[in-house]
């Protein structure tokens, strides 16, 4: 099979379709950061949620439009960065196939480097928002404060608006216009605030790009962890657990 674990959040005894809410498929298997360590810390903040019920690929290359059927929420933590040789990635028929299904009102997560793939694809620099670019550059991992905007969106509402947090922090990432900025930091070597986490606007999709979270050690932090699980519950319905102000 293309997708290699099932795992059921709910003890492992029902059929996933009717253990949770939420199909998630979780794109894995490669990355120029150690994915092996860093999937299962995403599935475990996914855990907590019992409405989400998780896929992981490790063969994304290999996926189909089949493989999408049911999928709620599509989260990113691959890509082909710096490899010498990559194996192609979706012919048209998948990309047109996985743009399509997110179109319809589905949602996307892309993790660190995850949105950092297809580069010769414009489709899903729309989706994502940004990846690193050609001037895009990083210090040593270092405490920072992130400061959450001042915007009222379910993912950052009622979080503490300055938090320290230990990470690699990219510089001059290449952002698109129009995306909603939700967190930024001013590490040591930056001139201004940077962008950690924002939204995108993709036709009905909903998208939620998320910076932090270089290493499991970095996806462990609580601030990684809030943002992303409130981030992904965002994306697959449009609100957030716990969310007084939905």
């Amino acid at each position: 099979m293309i997708i290699h674990r099932l795992i059921l959040l709910l003890g492992g005894t029902l059929p996933w379709a009717l253990a949770a809410e939420f199909q998630v498929l979780l794109l894995s298997g490669a990355n120029n950061h150690a994915w092996q360590l860093t999937t299962p810390v995403l599935v475990g903040h996914l855990a907590r949620d019992p409405r989400f019920s998780v896929r992981v690929c490790e063969d994304v290359p290999a996926l189909t439009p089949t493989d999408l059927t049911g999928v709620d929420l599509v989260i990113s933590n691959f890509n082909t960065y710096g490899m010498t040789s990559p194996p192609p990635v979706w012919n048209a028929e998948m990309r047109q196939a996985f743009s399509a299904h997110l179109a319809a009102g589905r949602g996307f997560v892309s993790v660190h480097a995850g949105s950092s793939t297809w580069y010769d694809w414009p489709e899903f620099l729309m989706l994502t928002g940004g990846r690193w670019g050609k001037g895009t550059h990083h210090g040593k991992q270092q405490d920072a404060e992130v400061h959450l905007s001042g915007i009222d969106h379910p993912i950052i509402r009622g979080l503490p608006p300055v938090q320290v947090h230990h990470d690699e922090f990219w510089q001059n990432t290449e952002v698109l216009p129009g995306n909603l900025v939700l967190a930024s930091a001013t590490p040591n070597g930056s001139t201004g605030p940077e962008p950690l986490a924002w939204i995108t606007s993709s036709g009905k999709a909903r998208s939620f790009t998320l910076l932090l979270g270089h290493d499991a050690a970095g996806m462990s932090r609580p601030l990684f962890a809030s943002l992303f699980l409130r981030g992904c519950q965002w994306a697959a319905s449009g609100t957030v657990a716990g969310d007084a102000g939905r």
